[in-house]
């Protein structure tokens, strides 16, 4: 994973240890990171900091990460990559919602890092034939 400082990623997280993993891979990897415990401070975060990226989990309190995506995606339109231990059908939901990818937890930091770098990628130029 490489980052730049200047790519700011929100990870919502409410498992501390789990958050505090996270935020300190992404840190590690050159990107400033913003952390929220559950999805009414992820949204309020959201606003304040205006992210390029949000790492989601979907078990949260308060606001679930379901709806908290989809509210992010209404108003803001930041990519978010969702993490879920439940079944596939949350993870569907979230797709539904708005979120770019789901991982499944427990997953190996290789796998945030390449959804990172695929969600953050820049769009290829369209290149049309020449006659």
């Amino acid at each position: 994973m490489s980052g730049t400082a200047t790519t700011t990623i929100l990870v919502v997280e409410d498992d501390p240890i789990i958050r505090i993993d996270i935020e300190q891979t992404l840190e590690h990897a050159g990107y400033t990171v913003h952390v929220a415990s559950d999805g009414l401070e992820a949204i309020y975060m959201a606003r304040q900091r205006n992210p390029d990226l949000i790492v989601i989990d979907l078990g949260l309190p308060r606001l679930d990460g379901v709806e908290t995506t989809r509210w992010i995606q209404e108003e803001l339109r930041i990519p978010v990559i969702a993490l879920t231990g439940r079944p596939a059908r949350y993870a569907a939901k979230v797709i539904k919602a708005g979120a770019t990818s789901c991982l499944y937890k427990p997953f190996h930091p290789n796998e945030l890092a390449h959804a990172i770098a695929t969600t953050l990628a820049p769009a290829l130029p369209q290149v049309s034939p020449q006659d």
